[in-house]
Formats: C-alpha cells, structure tokens, sequence
C-alpha cells in the first residue's frame, strides 16, 4: 500500500476516533458532569469594564455596566456545552441575590439575538441576558467560552475559564465579603 493511502486510513480513522470522543464527551456534559467550584484568586487588575455596552436580550434596551456594585460577567455562545452545563447553578445564584441591589447579573454573548432566545427558551433558562455591543476591554479579551469575571469597582476580582459550580457556598461567601 502507498505512503498516501496509508495516512488517508489513519487520517479517516483519526477523524471517527475524535468524532466519537466528542459525542461520548457532550453526552457526559448533557446528562449533568460534576461542576467543579471556582478558584477564588483575586487578579487585582483594572478593566474598563464601565466602557462596555450590552444590548437586553429581552427587551432590547442598551444598558452600560453599573458602578458601585459587584458584577457577575458570564461571557458564553449557544453551541458551547460547558456554557449550558453550568447555567443551572448561575441561575442559582443569581435567584440567590436577585434582591440584592449591590450584585448585578450580566450573561453576555455576541450571537444573533434570535439564536439566543430560541436557546434560552429551549433551556428555560431565567436570566438577564445580554448582546455585547463593543469591543471587550482587553483584560477580557480570551476567546474561551464559558469564562466568568467577578468585578467590583473595575477591578477583577476572579476570573474563570470553564465550567463551573456557581451557587457553592464558597463563591456566594466570596461575593458576601466582596460587597460588606
């Protein structure tokens, strides 16, 4: 058998390998994986993040990130299985501090509006969610998805790249002490 017929089997047989490791991996991340919690790490570092402008998926008003309070950024996309793994325990913890006027809940994605309502609606998912409409600041630039900033006062207080278990008793002790 020639050189080219043998690495287009093994390229074939490649391709089913990871095909089918993808769908075993989306099946684990369907049925409801273990989370792992955060890692509580504070960055310290400064961000324009007041620059940014988000567009309300809901009702389509423009809205800047609030001052003077912690903010929850969950930068996610539709088609990302972590993202929609680990919605549950944000919606958990945004239920958690729905009430409170010092946290603020963005879940922000720069998809076509109507792709993510359908999603949202197929998930049932309770959340504020938001379309990005400017550049990210650049202490925000990672393309991972699902990724998550903790900010008060422009300053990053954490940042996660992953899923994550978001309602743990860790985390809503660390928003806690951020904002007292």
């Amino acid at each position: 058998m020639s050189k080219f017929w043998k690495g287009f089997f093994i390229g074939v047989i490649s391709c089913i390998v990871l095909f089918f490791g993808l769908i075993f991996y989306g099946i684990s991340i369907s049925t409801g994986g273990d989370l792992k919690e955060p890692n509580t790490v504070q960055l310290n570092e400064r961000t324009l993040i007041s620059e940014l402008k988000l567009k309300n998926v809901h009702n389509l008003k423009e809205t800047v990130i609030p001052k003077n309070q912690l903010v929850f950024i969950n930068i996610w996309q539709t088609w990302c299985g972590p993202c929609l793994m680990e919605m549950e325990s944000i919606q958990n913890l945004h239920k958690h501090y729905q009430n409170d006027k010092k946290v603020a809940f963005f879940i922000v994605s720069d998809e076509d509006i109507s792709k993510i309502k359908r999603t949202i609606a197929a998930k049932k998912f309770n959340l504020p969610f938001f379309v990005n409409l400017t550049k990210l600041p650049y202490e925000m630039s990672d393309e991972s998805v699902p990724r998550t900033y903790i900010i008060f006062n422009d300053k990053i207080l954490l940042y996660e790249v992953g899923a994550r278990k978001w309602d743990s008793p860790s985390v809503i002790a660390f928003i806690d002490q951020s904002i007292r």
